[in-house]
């Protein structure tokens, strides 16, 4: 057998027999602190930290504690109509045991440095949102999106709204299910592309 596949196969072996790790547990909606318990995860699991702030008439924080299940670790997403419209979601994964210890983390913003969008806020899902100004996005990657649906601040008060802005590509990705202090109830639209100055440089939404 060649070194090279002896070599992955060692590697396979030790993470299939890896034991599963212990991981504090404890959900913080509204909240950046929660009373946690000890669980076991799934073997290939991270222990993991969500944290989650919203900000819209006020800043609502929340905070998750955890497995790591299929989350892509150590990641920062974001969408932005506005300054005073933001979600911003942090993920922080660590494995060992109980290494989950610290409570709500993020990071501060970065000086925005990429591609303008459409602005605008619709309070009504069935009308379109006209847009009359733009918005900076945070990183030259980053796209444009359109939000309408319904959804739950993490105060329990309901919104029904159609929104323009900014997202991180990874934010595009995010499954909605994830976040853990806004909640979306119905969703009529969700879409991200490129800004069209970028696609005029060859960028596919798709990427």
């Amino acid at each position: 057998m060649k070194p090279g596949i002896i070599r992955v196969f060692i590697v396979s072996f030790l993470l299939s027999n890896a034991a599963a790790l212990d991981c504090y547990y404890c959900h913080g909606r509204n909240n950046v602190t929660c009373k946690q318990e000890i669980i076991t995860c799934m073997k290939g699991d991270q222990c993991v930290i969500i944290s989650e702030e919203f900000v819209y008439n006020g800043i609502s924080r929340s905070m998750f504690k955890g497995c790591s299940g299929a989350l892509r670790c150590n990641t920062k997403t974001y969408a932005k109509v506005h300054d005073n419209l933001t979600l911003t979601y942090n993920i922080q994964c660590c494995d060992t045991n109980l290494c989950n210890k610290k409570f709500y983390e993020m990071p501060k913003p970065s000086k925005p440095k990429g591609p303008l969008c459409p602005s605008c806020l619709q309070p009504n899902i069935l009308k379109k949102c006209e847009s009359k100004e733009k918005v900076r996005c945070l990183n030259k990657g980053d796209k444009c999106f359109t939000f309408s649906g319904i959804f739950e601040k993490p105060d329990n008060t309901i919104n029904n709204y159609t929104i323009r802005g900014c997202a991180s590509s990874m934010h595009c990705r995010l499954d909605a299910g994830k976040l853990v202090g806004v909640r979306v109830l119905q969703v009529g639209v969700f879409e991200c592309k490129y800004p069209e100055e970028l696609r005029k440089d060859g960028k596919k939404d798709m990427e």
